[in-house]
């Protein structure tokens, strides 16, 4: 499995909750979760990942400072949306970024990641 460590900052939530229960039961460990972004920034340059989850908006901002710091590292990014948001699916693909529904399961997730050599490419080992 290429992703083995994945960065999660998103608010609380059952969505959350089931992220992690998922990523564990895949083999995955988790770096996080972390609430807000001084928390995730905090724990950031310690922390060598394949992947990054995060929700847009954090307890005391938005997670742009992480999604950057994430992206010049090479680690491909995933924001979780909530359901129902207008363009649903959405795939961006000006760097390492999906946006993906709370719903997707995470195995699908990681199949997405896995199986796209562009997304993965230059990830952080």
């Amino acid at each position: 499995m290429i992703v083995q460590r994945v960065f999660v900052a998103a608010q609380p939530s059952e969505g959350r909750g089931y992220l992690l229960d998922e990523l564990r039961r895949l083999g995955c460990e988790s770096v996080g979760p972390f609430s807000s972004c001084f928390d995730a920034l905090q724990q950031l340059p310690n922390s060598r990942v394949q992947m990054g989850i995060l929700s847009f908006r954090l307890a005391d901002g938005t997670s742009s400072e992480i999604e950057r710091r994430l992206r010049s590292a090479g680690t491909p990014i995933v924001y979780q949306v909530p359901p129902g948001h207008d363009k649903m699916p959405v795939r961006l693909r000006d760097g390492r970024l999906i946006a993906v529904p709370h719903e997707l399961p995470v195995g699908d997730l990681l199949d997405i990641i896995e199986s796209d050599p562009d997304l993965v490419a230059g990830a952080a080992a």
